[in-house]
């Protein structure tokens, strides 16, 4: 019988509480990751069941829109949460939770909040190693015209999508350079969830599209100037994916003529797509001569 796919890997995904970010913890632990740290401001279901029903209620169908784009980060696909998942299915060794704030360079012990840097000293102190960040925490900003945004509200989106992702990288790489190399010839990888909106103009989402076409220029970057040492870097760029925020706004607006226009298959991805595509992406032995690259998972959306 062959090995499981990433038998003895050890990463960090951020975001991983919900969405796209449990659809990648899942996924690198069914493949066989040894260890898999799940790093969020909040560790499972907490719930804004409520909360597009009372704003629509209160403040019309936009507004709801909008305050759920707000709760984007309390959102969670399930019950329970994902490192008890894994904990369910593949044992109790193989997933920590850490309450992370990735645009952090210093822990906030008073408030319980770590640092990346805490959650790759944590991941080494358990294991020997790290393998694989996956940067996927990000903060939406949308359907705020460009005259009516703030300076404020840029630089939010900008504070996790772009600078974030660089806070997180550097410790990771930085944990990276100290280590030997994997039997595949590798000493780490990172994997950059962008978006779409990185290659596509978006109305309503200037800052959006921005932060993460920032994200793709940093992935370029990082996997050419550390290419020689070697690590490797790539991108992912989801399109229309259903997440339980996706989810609530349709709920929240009565509104999913929208979703004939998601892709030409005119239905929306999976968070399973998505952690498909970082299996693939975190295994050396099957794309160890890939690097540098942003990886559309949007049923061809771009190819129109």
């Amino acid at each position: 019988m062959a090995a499981p796919r990433l038998e003895g890997l050890t990463a960090i995904v951020t975001g991983s509480s919900s969405g796209i970010g449990r659809g990648i913890a899942l996924a690198l632990a069914a493949a066989g990751a040894r260890l898999v740290v799940c790093a969020d401001l909040n560790e499972g279901h907490v719930t804004k069941s409520t909360l597009g029903a009372s704003v629509k209620a209160s403040h019309g169908a936009e507004m709801a829109s909008r305050a759920l784009v707000a709760a984007k980060d309390s959102d969670d696909s399930g019950d329970t949460p994902t490192h008890e998942l894994i904990h369910a299915r593949y044992g109790k060794e193989r997933a920590i939770f850490l309450r992370c704030d990735i645009s952090l360079e210093k822990s906030d012990a008073v408030n319980g909040i770590f640092s990346i840097e805490y959650a790759v000293q944590e991941a080494v102190s358990r294991t020997g190693r790290l393998d694989l960040l996956v940067n996927n925490a990000g903060a939406g900003i949308m359907d705020i015209p460009l005259h009516e945004m703030t300076a404020a509200q840029w630089n939010q989106c900008f504070a996790v999508d772009s600078t974030g992702t660089f806070i997180a990288t550097k410790f990771a790489v930085t944990q990276f350079l100290k280590q030997d190399e994997d039997e595949h010839g590798f000493r780490g990888n990172v994997i950059n969830v962008s978006s779409v909106a990185g290659s596509a103009g978006l109305p309503g989402c200037s800052a959006y599209c921005a932060a993460k076409s920032a994200m793709l220029g940093f992935t370029r970057s990082i996997a050419i100037e550390y290419a020689e040492r070697r690590i490797r870097c790539n991108a992912i760029k989801p399109g229309y994916i259903m997440t339980p925020f996706l989810h609530k706004i349709i709920e929240a607006t009565g509104d999913v003529t929208w979703l004939e226009k998601a892709s030409p298959f005119n239905h929306l991805g999976q968070p399973q797509d998505i952690g498909n595509a970082a299996v693939w992406l975190a295994s050396g032995r099957e794309s160890g001569y890939v690097t540098g690259i942003d990886l559309s998972v949007d049923g061809g959306f771009l190819a129109r």
